[in-house]
């Protein structure tokens, strides 16, 4: 058993998940993962034109079930999201997609609109949690360049990619 696994079933993990392409399938298109011939979206620009709209992407077939499963097991005060948005709209329908979904409690759920500020979040997750190491604060994101990486890079905290739940 590798450490990721042995931090994924300790009971002293506290978990920061990521919304699109985590808790979130991305299929928002198509036959595409963005991409809708309806609206020509294919850009975060578009995207977020889209969403202030009236355009909600967040539909509850659009559920990652293996996540939920998960998170159904955890104790909800050791589950956060952290999300990326574009705009107050797209925070608003992310909110009601993930409360009425998930196992997460309100005031667990953070927005970001740069995502390297992503680990300024995850440092408020250690000011809460201050008897918590920083090695059980784990990032599960599907972005690598962008989030896992420069995480990994630049704390102690762990990170884990999506398809460890594979």
């Amino acid at each position: 058993m590798t450490r990721l696994n042995e931090l994924l079933n300790d009971e002293k993990s506290i978990f920061v998940f990521d919304v699109d392409g985590v808790l979130a399938k991305m299929e928002f298109g198509d036959n595409n993962h963005y991409y809708n011939e309806d609206s020509s979206i294919d850009s975060d620009e578009q995207f977020r034109d889209a969403v202030v709209g009236g355009r909600n992407f967040y539909t509850d077939d659009l559920v990652n079930d293996t996540m939920k499963k998960f998170l159904d097991k955890l104790d909800s005060n050791k589950v956060y999201v952290l999300s990326r948005v574009l705009s107050t709209e797209e925070q608003d329908i992310k909110d009601d997609f993930l409360l009425r979904n998930y196992n997460v409690k309100k005031e667990n759920i953070m927005y970001v609109r740069d995502f390297k500020d992503k680990l300024e979040a995850l440092n408020l997750v250690k000011k809460l949690n201050p008897d918590t190491d920083d090695e059980h604060i784990i990032m599960v994101d599907d972005n690598v360049d962008e989030v896992l990486n420069y995480v990994m890079n630049n704390s102690k905290y762990t990170t884990m990619h999506i398809s460890s739940f594979m």
